[in-house]
């Protein structure tokens, strides 16, 4: 099995949302409002480069994806890359 990697772009907010509902529920078992999920995944699509989505992909099929954000550390005078919403 061949996987590629991508940066994730608007035609993924679908399929990003619904593995970021799995990962909550799985981990926590919560069942998180879809819309607003939905409309969060939109928002750090928005949000290049502070918010970038990943995803993972074999057979054209996207299996996986994670999320970086960044976070300016005035302890380091820099920034800081945080990786979240990892989901496969």
């Amino acid at each position: 099995m061949e996987f590629r990697f991508r940066t994730a772009d608007f035609s993924d907010a679908a399929i990003l949302a619904e593995f970021n509902c799995r990962l909550a529920w799985e981990t926590e078992q919560r069942q998180l409002d879809r819309d607003l999920v939905l409309a969060g995944v939109q928002g750090g699509l928005q949000r290049y480069p502070e918010v970038r989505y990943f995803v993972a992909e074999t057979d054209e099929l996207v299996i996986g994806q994670l999320m970086l954000t960044r976070e300016w550390s005035d302890w380091r005078n820099g920034w800081m890359i945080w990786l979240q919403s990892v989901y496969v």
